[in-house]
């Protein structure tokens, strides 16, 4: 009978971790952007292969832009390459973020559900070898092989996964980026007599400006950022704690209330003033 509940519970817990895939609920809205598909036959299609997502051929379309620049005669048609192979690597940079994104909050809840389980297994596991009257140390031995198998998903979520929340963070890094944007455009428009770093005018400085804008979505560049921000939210307390501290007026101090007499005189200084 105690082997019948080993048997029974290990084929509840492998059954359980089998229908997971018949009620699971998508994690997000696919984006058409990165994950939507082309067919072929298309009109004017960058890409001869069938299926080929909508991020690859956005890198397709950056990489035809660049052949433009190369192929440009005269400075206006090379200007005009310019804007565009900026501007498509802004939005092939910004999908490749956004794709980041998406893939570490998709495995990141799944590494959450999957430690849960392990949490669980092993409750049950312990309960039933229990049971069974198996001896205390494969009992011991299973506990320390799951705490060792939690342990794992802990580490791995310390080295590879930032501890910030990765929504808001995400915000952060789209506010930067716009900021940037706003200011490679504005080079991109400047006057005829604009010089660099005030203007555009070569395919290196482009890929410069992109090679920024692309750096603010990578590891280094989200760290950089997040201390940033801290940094300056520290700077912004202790300015707003020193005017507070500023602004609050000294007490005052009375060293002898008035008496009697003083009083007296005060009013009499009054009533002369009116009859005056």
């Amino acid at each position: 009978m105690k082997r019948l509940s080993l048997v029974l519970g290990c084929c509840v817990a492998i059954s359980g971790c089998a229908i997971k895939d018949l009620t699971q609920t998508p994690y997000s809205v696919r984006n058409p952007l990165i994950q939507g598909k082309l067919k072929e036959g298309g009109a004017n299609p960058t890409a001869d292969a069938e299926g080929t997502t909508m991020l690859q051929d956005t890198a397709e379309r950056w990489i035809e832009t660049y052949r433009g620049v190369l192929g440009a005669q005269s400075d206006s048609d090379r200007k005009r390459a310019l804007y565009k192979f900026v501007d498509s690597g802004m939005t092939y940079s910004g999908l490749l973020c956004e794709d980041y994104f998406l893939t570490m909050k998709y495995t990141q809840a799944h590494r959450g559900f999957y430690q849960k389980e392990i949490n669980l297994v092993s409750g049950l596991t312990s309960s039933l070898m229990g049971l069974a009257e198996a001896s205390a140390g494969s009992i011991a031995a299973t506990g320390a092989l799951f705490s060792f198998s939690n342990a794992s998903f802990d580490a791995y979520n310390d080295a590879f996964v930032f501890s910030a929340d990765l929504n808001s963070l995400e915000s952060l890094v789209r506010a930067k980026q716009y900021q940037q944007e706003v200011i490679i455009l504005r080079k991109l428009h400047a006057a005829n007599e604009a010089l660099p770093p005030d203007a555009i005018l070569t395919l290196d400085q482009a890929v410069r400006e992109l090679d920024g804008y692309t750096f603010t979505c990578t590891r280094g560049g989200i760290t950089a950022l997040l201390n940033e921000t801290v940094l300056n939210k520290t700077a912004n307390v202790k300015v707003a704690t020193a005017a507070k501290s500023e602004s609050n007026a000294a007490p005052v101090i009375l060293e002898s209330a008035p008496d009697d007499s003083t009083s007296e005189q005060l009013k009499s200084f009054v009533i002369d003033s009116k009859g005056e």
